[in-house]
């Protein structure tokens, strides 16, 4: 999934830079944009099972 593309979002939080932070559950990752919505970066990915 690309940005923009959430699956179940969760959480939402202003930073310090007053980006926007978003919990994107089912993705596994975090994405951020800036204040006036636009993509910034994202981090985190699905694991593997053992």
């Amino acid at each position: 999934m690309g940005p923009l593309q959430f699956t179940e979002p969760s959480g939402v939080a202003v930073n310090a830079q007053n980006d926007i932070v978003v919990a994107d559950t089912n993705n596994h990752r975090i994405q951020v944009f800036d204040k006036e919505g636009r993509f910034k970066f994202q981090f985190g990915e699905c694991g593997k099972r053992d």
